[in-house]
């Protein structure tokens, strides 16, 4: 039987079914034997174990035998548990007569059931447990009898050399990499993190007692005090302890070089000759210490674990020299080394070996850098900064964190940076540390409320000398001066930028200085030079593969995409801008795709997926720490949610949140706030933030990226409050881009093209004609577009169901009813208000009498008047039945096929008339019962309901008839969930 405590066997699928091949044999009287084989810990006794039990099921007699590595055992001790369950009699003479015992006894015992001998590490085994195996191995020819043997490899030669062909060998190898990871989640229990588990799967090597060593050891708390587990640690201390000096110096060699370790550089650091370090690794390999390698690949040993002990045990010094030599190897026979020689030099002591590790540190952390190895850099930043006061190593280490999204310690170490710089005199490095300060030094987001950049930045410029560095800090501070400077002398910042870049032919700051411009120039008014812009940065950052400068080209190139309403090129942006974002791995690159995704899905009407993409957004931006990833997955919650209140509701708090952070009269924010009022219905709020927009006519909002998103939500909320002066400013605005999709900022929400806006101010001006030309206008360009959000918008189907979802809401004079995206509208029918009821709390019973009292204010008792059929009658009834059964019986027996089917039709009748008369639970039903009225009432209300949708709606219609329960109780019980919007109260005024 398995041991207790232990886990599901795993991964041995193909090694079980050769073995219960073997029992089957057994079993049919041709019995045989097999060989399990295999180093320690990798599962021989859990196979046996299994094995057994799989014997024992079937009905066999299984016995068990254990050698032991025991000195001066008495002979066949390894077979006394055997002989004993098989009864064999003690004091046999010799090793002939305990064979003839043993054999006798098992003629015996498989004359009545099959037999398995089970006998376990058989590498202690003294000779004459060798001589009886083979004995017994002979006699399972043509008897119910199966040995099942297991030898541990790495002990010593193949002591069963001798065994016979027929004996299956059964070589148990370590588990792959899949079947190791799932057996650490099985040890684990849901106890530890997925790292941890892929961490001790890798460690193991696959041996499934080194995996629930591992696993055991880090959720008992021991990770941080022991780097192997005591259990694991021995059985390698034991096996090390076998092979002489020689072996193990060279194998210590190797676990220093670790992936470094091929033959020429292991025998240099061994200080062996080339041949012999090959034989001592010949040795280890026979150990199972190490995989087979030949001359040209690293050494690599079996188990991760092997090399934590040979590092452990060679203690701190000796580690020290092996790391020295190790190190001089690499710089003879491969200089370009640079990250082992990092490594190998930090662990070396004195001023010679810190100058060399710096030196390798910072080319092995550029060189990650400029493949978006983002781990790799920061520990190699990490070196370099302990072994240097060079204020430019602290500004990488800060530029490295802050494109992982380490925001914090990032800005700390820039800030330390830029600090050390001014000390020293790095103007240089001041710059590029301010420039770091908003997610790298590529600045592809940039705070708008950061003084303490925008002042690093200006005194960047004020001292840094022509050129393109300050090329960069002008375009940044174009940007980055958002909030504290006005339009024209932010735009000035952006043109010098442009110029000076030009002027020193510094295409990398061209590229730089062309974003800062491209975002001077985000209003509609200059689509044609923005596109253009984008397309010279995109060509310019191609030739320079500079990612940063590719991926910002692409996202002003999207946004003039999206603006001109050529969608498929847009889409093939997307998709371009995603790759190239997963090479940088980068959080703050990697939250755009899934945010313009959810943008084309809410302009498609999929809004399940746009919020889907809103918050697999805001869960990466979160990662980045970016407060853009947060607020413009809010912007396309708001755009896919409008003309739902009750879903709007949610995002005032956060959006409250965010506005404090900024002047309260900011027009943006205004905008934003008076448009969620609206949504919301709140007339006084919607006044309050709209009037100092309107008092200025409008004209404060910036013509920029925002420019039409905020005109469009000013149109919503002066629709809403009805007030024709603003909407005569609006049209003004507006009119002049018509032909424009609304797009917000960067692409967060698409709200349609500007002549649905025009056409709603033109209505509330009485202007028909023209709110006729533009509504036709848009809704052309919705159609041909495939929008179907903004359609259903603009023909007022906005508030109609949403895939993946259903409807039923309440509106003057009747009910919409919404299902897999279509929707109809029904009178206020009773069952309507049933229906929402049961739908609002699935699978919980509702009695009818509820339903039926719903909104009269009357309490319907719950019984009351005679039985519908007293006792008597109802006990006639049965007794009728069962004379019935018998006699239908009679019928079918004697093929009498009309008088069966005449009773049949009895049968149904009174089966029909005693479900009429008894209720739930056998309960007898009354006459006038109020309780039993409801239950007619409501089943009748409901069935109407369902009756009436099966026209404009057949599949909800066969949904209700599959998912509602009716009766005395009624339920809405659907087979998988439905999430249903209901709204049951007058809509809002």
């Amino acid at each position: 039987m398995p041991r207790a405590g232990r886990t599901s066997l795993v991964g041995r699928s193909a090694v079980l079914g050769t073995l219960d091949d073997l029992l089957d044999a057994t079993a049919a009287g041709a019995g045989g034997a097999a060989l399990l084989s295999g180093e320690a810990g990798i599962g021989k006794t859990r196979v046996l174990e299994e094995c057994a039990g799989r014997a024992a099921a079937r009905g066999a007699l299984v016995a068990w035998g254990h050698c032991t590595e025991l000195d001066g055992v008495p002979p066949f001790w390894a077979w006394r548990d055997v002989l004993a369950a098989l009864g064999v009699p003690g004091a046999q003479e010799g090793r002939s007569g305990v064979l003839a015992a043993l054999v006798d006894r098992l003629d015996v015992a498989a004359a009545e059931r099959p037999v398995l001998l089970l006998l376990e590490d058989l590498h202690w085994a003294d000779a004459d447990t060798r001589w009886l195996l083979r004995g017994v191995v002979d006699a399972t020819a043509g008897r119910s009898v199966a040995v099942l043997a297991s030898w541990r490899t790495a002990e010593g030669g193949d002591l069963l050399a001798d065994l016979p062909p027929r004996v299956l060998r059964i070589p148990l190898a370590p588990l792959p990499p899949t079947e190791a990871l799932e057996l650490a989640e099985a040890t684990a229990d849901g106890a530890l993190p997925e790292d941890a588990l892929a961490r001790a799967a890798h460690q193991s090597g696959g041996n499934p007692f080194f995996v629930r060593e591992l696993v055991r050891m880090q959720t008992g708390g021991a990770a941080g005090a022991e780097r192997v587990p005591h259990g694991v640690r021995d059985v390698l201390t034991r096996r090390l302890a076998r092979l002489d000096s020689a072996t193990v110096e060279v194998l210590t060699a190797a676990a220093v070089l670790g992936a470094d370790a091929d033959l020429p550089v292991l025998a240099a650091t061994a200080r062996r000759p080339l041949e012999e370090t090959g034989e001592l690794l010949e040795h280890a390999e026979r150990a199972g210490l190490v995989e087979p390698s030949d001359p040209t690949t690293p050494v690599r040993f079996v188990h991760a674990v092997v090399r934590e002990v040979l590092l452990d045990e060679a203690g701190t010094r000796p580690r020290a020299a092996l790391h020295e030599r190790a190190a001089l190897a690499l710089e003879a026979r491969r200089p370009g080394a640079d990250e082992a020689l990092a490594v190998h030099w930090s662990h070396v002591a004195g001023p010679e070996a810190d100058a060399r590790t710096l030196r390798s540190a910072r080319r092995a952390r550029d060189a990650a850098r400029a493949a978006a190895a983002l781990d790799q850099a920061l520990a190699f930043a990490e070196l370099a900064h302990r072994r240097s006061d060079d204020p430019e190593d602290l500004l990488v280490l800060g530029d490295v964190r802050a494109r992982r999204g380490d925001t914090g310690p990032a800005r700390t170490e820039l800030l330390r940076a830029a600090a050390a710089a001014r000390a020293s005199g790095r103007v240089d490095v001041l710059a590029r540390a301010a420039l770091a300060l908003a997610g790298g030094e590529g600045g592809f987001e940039v705070a708008l409320h950061d003084q303490e950049q925008v002042a690093l930045l200006e005194e960047a410029d004020r001292d840094l000398p022509p050129g393109g560095l300050r090329a960069r800090v002008r375009a940044r501070l174009a940007v980055a001066t958002y909030l504290s400077a006005d339009p024209g002398t932010r735009l000035r910042y952006a043109r010098s930028a442009v110029r000076e870049a030009e002027s020193v032919r510094d295409e990398r700051a061209i590229l730089h200085a062309l974003a800062g411009y491209a975002d001077m120039i985000g209003g509609p008014r200059h689509l044609a030079e923005r596109r253009a812009v984008a397309e010279n940065m995109l060509a310019v950052a191609q030739r320079l593969a500079d990612v940063d400068g590719e991926l910002l080209a692409r996202r002003f190139l999207l946004v003039a995409q999206l603006e001109s309403g050529e969608f498929a090129a847009a889409d093939a942006q997307i998709e371009a801008f995603d790759v190239l974002a997963r090479r940088t791995h980068e959080p703050a690159h990697l939250w755009y795709p899934p945010l313009w995704r959810g943008m084309r899905a809410q302009l498609a009407g999929r809004d399940a997926d746009a919020e889907a993409g809103a918050d697999e957004a805001a869960a990466i931006g979160r990662r980045a720490q970016s407060r853009n990833a947060v607020i413009l997955a809010m912007t396309l919650r708001m755009a896919t949610r409008w003309g739902r209140p009750d879903e709007l509701a949610e995002l005032e708090p956060p959006l409250t949140e965010y506005a404090a952070d900024f002047p309260p009269r900011m027009p943006q924010l205004l905008v934003a706030r008076a448009s969620l009022a609206a949504g919301l219905r709140d007339r006084a709020a919607t006044a309050r933030f709209l009037r100092p927009l309107a008092d200025a006519r409008f004209r404060s909002i910036p013509e920029d990226a925002e420019f039409l998103s905020g005109l469009i939500a000013c149109v919503e909320a002066v629709a809403f409050l009805e007030e024709r002066d603003a909407a005569a400013d609006l049209l003004e605005l507006l009119a002049p881009h018509a032909g424009l999709w609304v797009v917000d900022g960067i692409g967060a929400a698409c709200w349609g093209v500007v002549e649905e806006w025009l056409a709603l101010l033109a209505g509330l001006l009485g202007r028909r004609d023209d709110a006729a030309r533009w509504h036709d206008t848009a809704e052309r360009a919705y159609r041909q577009a495939g929008a179907e959000g903004p359609l259903r918008r603009l023909t007022g189907k906005a508030d109609g169901a949403r895939d993946g979802e259903a409807l039923l809401r309440r509106e003057a004079g009747g009910w919409v009813v919404g299902w897999a995206g279509a929707s109809a509208v029904l009178p206020d029918l009773k069952g309507l208000r049933d229906l929402a009821t049961l739908v609002s709390r699935p699978g919980v019973p509702v009695p009818a009498v509820r339903l039926l009292a719903a909104g009269t204010g009357v309490e319907i008792a719950a019984a009351g008047g005679d039985e519908v059929l007293d006792e008597r009658a109802r006990s006639a009834y049965r007794d009728r039945l069962r004379t019935l059964e018998d006699e239908i019986a009679d019928a079918e027996a004697d093929a009498d096929l009309g008088r069966a089917g005449r009773l049949r039709d009895e049968r149904e009748f009174l089966l029909r008339e005693l479900a009429a008369a008894v209720g739930l639970g056998g309960r007898a039903r009354r006459l006038g019962d109020d309780a039993d009225r409801a239950r007619k009432a409501v089943t009748m209300r409901l069935r109407d309901v369902v009756t009436r949708l099966e026209t404009p709606m057949p599949a909800l219609a066969r949904h209700l008839r599959a998912a509602l329960r009716t009766g005395r109780e009624c339920c809405y019980d659907p087979e998988q969930p439905v999430r249903w919007r209901v709204r049951t109260g007058p809509p809002p005024t």
